[in-house]
């Protein structure tokens, strides 16, 4: 018998013993009970009543419970994945079979390269995030997503690297940036990664039991200090050494579809999870990204504006995990997709003359 269903089988027996013992120890109290007979039955019901909550809270997070968490440790989560995180023959994230390695005669290619919020990160259905929901709506684009989780902006480069190596062709490349791309830059970050994969602690529970995990994960999310600054060390990424280093890989990348006869474009997605109620602390970083793309002449979309007067709790997969959800990556579908439409028609249109 496997681990998991022990404990479901021992949370479903804790009510059952709890309840003779509540039983044997009234059927015992003879008269009117000393306050210390009457403190411990309490208490023994007490236990009873919570003990009903292991198994129904087992049950639901076992059969019934279906979603993420932002950083993928739970039992929860990679039940999700492995669900629903199909990837095509090519190696990607897609309904679609597989991505053609040559250019189709008279027909756009479209390739988005990003992380997460490319692959769909707690979206189910890969038909609703938006790079499956511009394909629908610009029929006559061929549109490719070469991303997975967790890549950053190096990785991106290296991949781009290698499947153009193995005769894949590029014509338009948008690369769909997110705040925290740097974040391998920044050595407090990778230090708190490292931390935190040494000093994760599955107990026997935590590792069989779904109703254990996913709390232990959530305590583990809110309560360590490592976790918690994750979005204070994003900061740090934009200013100084950090920074100088993250401009030089993406103007490598860049170059790296110039060279290849692409045409590059940025479409640059927030905090979602921090928009609202306030000033968003990520304004400057936005800004500094717009000149950095505007001084190289790269056509950038900046969806702050698209997602500002959103409240965050609707934008979001839920409240453990910040990835966007079916309604923002609706939203983002559209204005990547007049975004690029636009660019098409400027290059279309032919130069003025001077006379």
């Amino acid at each position: 018998m496997s681990g998991e269903n022990l404990v479901l089988i021992g949370f479903a027996l804790l009510p059952l013993a709890l309840a003779g013992a509540v039983f044997a120890f009234f059927r015992r109290t003879d008269g009117a009970p000393s306050v210390g007979r009457l403190v411990a039955g309490n208490l023994l019901i007490l236990l009873l009543l919570v003990s009903l909550a292991l198994p129904i809270g087992e049950v639901y997070f076992r059969y019934f419970y279906d979603a993420t968490e932002s950083f993928g440790f739970s039992k929860v989560g990679n039940r999700w994945y492995q669900t629903y995180f199909k990837k095509n023959v090519s190696g990607y994230r897609d309904s679609l079979e597989e991505y053609r390695m040559h250019l189709s005669a008279g027909r756009p290619r479209v390739t988005f390269v990003g992380d997460s919020f490319t692959t769909g990160q707690g979206v189910p259905d890969v038909e609703h995030r938006f790079v499956n929901r511009i394909r629908a709506l610009r029929g006559h684009w061929e549109v490719h997503a070469i991303a997975d989780n967790g890549w950053h902006t190096g990785v991106e480069l290296e991949e781009l690297e290698t499947i153009t190596g193995q005769g894949y062709q590029l014509d338009e490349v948008v690369l769909v940036y997110c705040l925290n791309d740097a974040a391998d830059l920044v050595p407090e970050w990778q230090e708190s990664v490292e931390w935190v994969m040494e000093n994760r602690r599955e107990t026997w529970l935590v590792a069989k039991s779904y109703l254990i995990n996913t709390y232990y994960y959530r305590w583990m999310a809110a309560r360590n200090p490592r976790i918690a600054s994750y979005y204070d060390f994003m900061l740090e990424a934009y200013s100084g050494a950090i920074w100088e280093a993250q401009r030089e890989r993406l103007l490598a990348l860049m170059s790296f579809a110039t060279e290849r006869g692409a045409k590059l474009r940025v479409v640059t997605f927030p905090f979602l999870n921090l928009m609202g109620g306030g000033e968003y602390e990520y304004a400057w970083v936005h800004d500094t990204l717009g000149t950095f793309w505007r001084e190289h002449g790269v056509p950038h979309l900046d969806l702050l504006g698209i997602f500002a007067s959103s409240d965050p709790g609707d934008l979001v997969v839920n409240p453990y995990d910040a990835h966007p959800n079916e309604r923002a990556h609706e939203m983002a579908a559209r204005a990547i997709a007049a975004f690029l439409e636009a660019e098409s028609d400027a290059r279309r249109r032919p130069a003025s003359v001077a006379h």
